[in-house]
């Protein structure tokens, strides 16, 4: 028997494109359907889920290492990634020069993820230890979730990696 915690974790795709108020982008649709070619980290669930998703794709496979640089040589019109790595690139200049990058349109898809644990035995020394530790660690995860201290961790954790101020929205 196994017992998951009551607390996920959200991890968003994107796609990411220059000039956002002026690029002809403002999707995943409109990109695919322009025939445009999109930049995806090579070898990511990313990867896959465009590729299944929207058949029809010009999808150009890039080394993540990268960051956005293919984006913004033109290789690509937009790029698919994570919210997590766009979270923290958003705020660097080597990969957001003058706030030149944004998000347009809504998430492609979003993952939860969660942590398991083996449900107790009944050992006579430890009984049911195992599901009173996950009760608390469920209680304590849902408790810093509800009270946006996850967010806000979360946020501050990125934002030290940052190297220019704020985008402007």
């Amino acid at each position: 028997l196994l017992l998951t915690s009551a607390y996920t974790a959200n991890l968003a795709t994107v796609l990411i494109v220059e000039g956002k108020d002026s690029s002809s982008v403002k999707s995943l649709v409109d990109a695919v359907q322009g025939g445009l070619k999109i930049c995806v980290p090579e070898g990511t669930i990313y990867e896959q889920i465009l590729r299944r998703r929207q058949p029809g794709a010009r999808i150009i496979p890039v080394s993540r290492g990268l960051k956005t640089q293919p984006l913004r040589d033109k290789t690509c019109a937009g790029m698919v990634e994570g919210e997590d790595a766009w979270d923290i690139w958003r705020g660097t200049a080597g990969a957001n020069p003058g706030c030149s990058l944004d998000v347009v349109g809504t998430p492609m898809v979003r993952m939860d993820g969660s942590f398991v644990a083996l449900a107790s035995t009944e050992d006579l020394l430890n009984r049911y230890c195992t599901d009173k530790l996950m009760d608390l660690l469920s209680a304590i995860f849902q408790s810093m979730y509800q009270d946006n201290y996850i967010t806000e961790a979360y946020e501050d954790t990125y934002k030290q990696s940052w190297d220019m101020g704020e985008c402007s929205v």
